[in-house]
């Protein structure tokens, strides 16, 4: 299989043999470009998972549910959830209920206490059925001139997308369960509703009341991505809009280092000096 360096990384060519293969094309490229318009990391996926209580999320056989984000913004104590789609995004109620605890518990054992929540919404277009593509190379070739804007939200402006433009869906079963597996309960926000406010996003916020937001556009770094890929072979991306809404406040800016990835850290209990993991010294899970 073939491969092709996409934004400082090899991404491999795989047959398009089903729908699962080509989400996951889409949402490893839509990971890759938010990090780098936004400068922020990309989740290292050796770190352990942020287990939320029982009381806020469980897996549906009941088991503890795991929150994994998809990236850490560093300039802004923040973890980025990545969405793409072309009708409507799919975010499960047990994910946001997972960000929101994450976002409001002081004290939540988390490596960074209350982190900032965004959700990055990219709305793409494809011309042909996923399956009709060679390789998943072709396929992000196409999803690439397909982009139609990049929405990074703070996740209170993602509630009000929710009650605005998202339909509430509960557990269930479709066509594709046994390959995808079953639906889980979640909200379908619509992506055309999420246009106007690409295009115009003060007067959106300033609409709903949202005064004292900031606007903030980074569509230089998305031209400055596109040529990148240009140059790496990769089909250009239309001048589309790129926006982060967030409320105007104090900065907060985290460590540049993933939470967690630290060579050495100080153990919580006894204070001896080691690596992620239990403590070779007492014991103690010290793996943030």
């Amino acid at each position: 299989m073939s491969e092709r360096v996409f934004l400082g990384s090899w991404l491999r060519a795989v047959p398009c043999s089903g729908p699962q293969v080509a989400k996951n094309a889409v949402g490893d490229v839509a990971e890759r470009l938010v990090a780098r318009v936004l400068g922020a990391q990309l989740w290292d996926g050796a770190l352990p998972a942020f287990t939320v209580p029982d009381r806020v999320a469980v897996e549906t056989d009941s088991s503890p549910y795991a929150l994994l984000p998809d990236a850490w913004w560093a300039p802004q104590s923040a973890l980025i959830e990545v969405k793409a789609g072309i009708d409507r995004f799919y975010t499960t109620a047990r994910q946001w209920r997972s960000y929101r605890w994450a976002r409001d518990t002081q004290r939540s054992g988390l490596p960074i206490d209350r982190p900032r929540v965004f959700y990055a919404f990219i709305r793409y277009d494809l011309p042909k059925r996923s399956d009709r593509y060679n390789n998943s190379h072709a396929l992000v070739d196409d999803m690439l001139c397909g982009l139609r804007y990049i929405v990074v939200a703070d996740s209170k402006l993602v509630e009000t997308f929710i009650g605005e433009s998202g339909s509430d869906m509960v557990d269930h079963a479709g066509p594709l369960s046994p390959m995808l597996g079953a639906w889980h309960a979640h909200y379908n926000i619509r992506a055309h509703r999420l246009q106007a406010w690409a295009d115009a996003p003060r007067e959106q916020l300033d609409a709903r009341g949202f005064i004292y937001w900031h606007v903030g556009s980074l569509r230089n770094r998305l031209r400055a991505a596109s040529a990148e890929l240009a140059a790496s072979g990769w089909a250009a991306i239309p001048d589309i809009p790129v926006v982060v809404l967030r409320p105007s406040r104090r900065s907060r800016p985290g460590p540049a280092v993933f939470p967690g990835a630290q060579k050495g850290l100080t153990c919580p209990a006894c204070g001896s000096w080691g690596p992620p993991g239990d403590c070779p010294k007492c014991g103690a899970f010290t793996a943030f």
